[in-house]
């Protein structure tokens, strides 16, 4: 089971016995959540390195690194993290709705003089969840077109509308940073 780990934000949420904190930005219509999984992570780790081998590099946005098949949403490695995504947004009051589907999942590896261009996502919210990262700024910032901008560490969830313009810059360092990617959409 994929556990919150720090308590760090303004909103102090619980579900059961496992607090919950998030920070809605009030001009940057998104919010992040710290978590901490490590045994989550070592397996999409070990799962994302037998993919990249056997699977074909589905560039898209990314250059110079490797972007996954989009549909990581039905191996069962992948999909708990869009369950507690989804208890998440259920408990967290910011949206209200009856059904949630993820409808797009791939993944990204971004080594060295790798970098994302900018896009945008399709459906209502999206997602990134860093398996890897060391928030150091040279490896490659995650940049919204609101400026704000983050350096992810592992286990990093960034949630945030589909439509919002995003780039990820260059990483500089001898440091693969690893995320899964996802779209959301609801029915209300």
């Amino acid at each position: 089971m994929i556990k919150f780990k720090k308590i760090r934000y303004k909103n102090f949420l619980s579900t059961g016995n496992i607090p919950i904190e998030v920070e809605l930005h009030s001009n940057f219509k998104s919010f992040r959540v710290e978590e901490q999984k490590i045994s989550f992570n070592e397996d999409a780790l070990f799962q994302l390195d037998l993919l990249s081998k056997e699977e074909p590099n589905l560039l898209s946005s990314c250059v110079g690194g490797y972007q996954s098949r989009p549909n990581l949403q039905e191996d069962d490695t992948f999909s708990e993290l869009i369950k507690r995504v989804d208890h998440l947004l259920k408990n967290c009051g910011y949206l209200k709705y009856k059904k949630m589907k993820c409808v797009r999942m791939w993944t990204t590896i971004c080594g060295k003089n790798s970098e994302v261009k900018p896009h945008r996502h399709e459906g209502h919210i999206s997602g990134i969840y860093y398996l890897q990262g060391n928030g150091n700024n040279e490896s490659g910032n995650l940049v919204f077109e609101t400026e704000k901008n983050f350096a992810p560490t592992q286990c990093d969830c960034f949630l945030f509308e589909s439509k919002m313009g995003h780039f990820v810059r260059t990483n500089l360092m001898d440091f693969t940073k690893v995320s899964l990617n996802f779209d959301l959409v609801f029915e209300q």
